[in-house]
C-alpha cells in the first residue's frame, strides 16, 4: 500500500505544481463582464464610449487573451482601452508601435493582439491611426 501511494505522490505532485505556476504566471483575460468600453488616446484627447454594436464586439473579441509576465520593449501608454460593468474595470493598453502585444493595466502583464489590422480598423473610424506613439 506504501508503494502506492509514493507513486500517486511523486505522479501528482508535479502535475499539482505545474497546474499552479501555469495558473499563477498564465492568466486568462476575461471581458465578459463588459457593459461599455471607452476608447482614449491620451496625445489627441479623443475620450468616447463605445457601448455596443460591431465595434463594441469586435473590440471584447479581440482584446481577450492570455496574459504572461514578460516583459516588452514596445510602446504603451498613449491610447488606452477602459472596459467596465458589474463593477468592474479593466485597462488594456495596446502597443503604438508595430508590437503586437497590449499591456494589462499598469503592471507587467501582456499578451497578444489577436488580429492587429482589425484593432487598427476599428481604431481609424475614431481618428487613432499607426504609429500612436
Amino acid at each position: 500500500m506504501n508503494k502506492r501511494i509514493r507513486i500517486a505522490l511523486i505522479v501528482f505532485i508535479p502535475i499539482i505544481l505545474i497546474g499552479s505556476c501555469c495558473a499563477f504566471f498564465f492568466r486568462p483575460v476575461n471581458l465578459s463582464f463588459a457593459e461599455k468600453i471607452t476608447l482614449i488616446h491620451h496625445d489627441k484627447n479623443i475620450h468616447l464610449e463605445i457601448k455596443n454594436g460591431a465595434d463594441f464586439v469586435e473590440l471584447i473579441s479581440l482584446c481577450k487573451g492570455i496574459a504572461h509576465p514578460e516583459g516588452y520593449a514596445c510602446a504603451f501608454g498613449v491610447v488606452e482601452l477602459i472596459f467596465e460593468g458589474n463593477g468592474k474595470k479593466l485597462h488594456i493598453y495596446p502597443a503604438g508601435d508595430s508590437c503586437n502585444t497590449m499591456r494589462l493595466g499598469d503592471g507587467d502583464i501582456y499578451y497578444n493582439i489577436k488580429n492587429r489590422e482589425k484593432l487598427e480598423i476599428i481604431f481609424a473610424k475614431y481618428d487613432i491611426t499607426v504609429p500612436w506613439v
